[in-house]
């Protein structure tokens, strides 16, 4: 009796101290940063023209609409926050019609695809298809799209150079390498195409190819990288 007393003492001294320290690393997570929303759900306040001189004259031609933000006119100009981001991780949902295409730009400068590949075979995946870093050779790993006009989501860890994707809860860009700039970038122009990527950047969505609604969208900070 008195041996199994003991050990049920020391049972839950382990199971006290494992607790303490789990809560310790919540903690210490938590003290990272807090999630910041980027859209309030029927406005464009934070957001500006990604490229004033370049699109739409300067306006902003996206609007609040059935609680996503939209490029109202479709293939007008591109969208980014006003505010920049170093290290985080980002969720946001997306819908697109038939052959869609819009992209996710982290710090506003590398593109996560967006783009109507509905049904292909993850063989078959593109650079250009949806979940792939656009053009740089970071294909999906996985076919994740859904039909057009049904909601999808990304889920971005975006640390130094490295990336992470899942898009609908399923991995397909695992902490890849990208440092450079892809095409349709903030700050492109002819010849400066490849050079390489800010610490620090805005979030940017593509608009200039068609229709799109963006919705849920949100940052988590992370600790900056060394």
């Amino acid at each position: 009796m008195a041996r199994l007393a003991i050990l049920l003492v020391c049972i839950f001294c382990v199971t006290n101290t494992l607790r303490a320290a789990d809560d310790k690393g919540r903690d210490i997570d938590a003290g990272f940063g807090e999630w910041k929303v980027l859209f309030d759900g029927k406005s464009t306040k934070g957001w500006q023209n990604a490229k004033p001189k370049r699109q739409a004259g300067g306006k902003n031609l996206w609007a609040a609409e059935d609680g996503a933000l939209a490029n109202i006119r479709g293939g007008v100009n591109d969208i980014c926050t006003v505010e920049e981001f170093t290290d985080y991780e980002l969720e946001i949902d997306y819908k697109i019609p038939p052959k869609g295409n819009s992209g996710v730009y982290l710090r506003g400068t590398c593109e996560v695809q967006i783009f109507d590949s509905y049904g292909k075979a993850d063989k078959d995946l593109s650079k250009a298809d949806a979940g792939a870093i656009y053009g740089v050779g970071f294909v999906a790993l996985k076919n994740s799209q859904k039909k057009p006009g049904e909601w999808n989501s990304y889920r971005i860890i975006h640390v130094g150079h490295r990336i992470t994707v899942w898009h609908n809860g399923v991995l397909i860009q695992d902490n890849v390498y990208q440092d450079r700039f892809t095409g349709g970038a903030m700050g492109v122009y002819p010849g400066t195409d490849r050079k390489l990527t800010p610490k620090k950047g805005p979030l940017m969505l593509q608009g200039d190819h068609g229709k799109v609604w963006f919705a849920n969208m949100k940052i988590l900070p992370l600790p900056d990288s060394k």
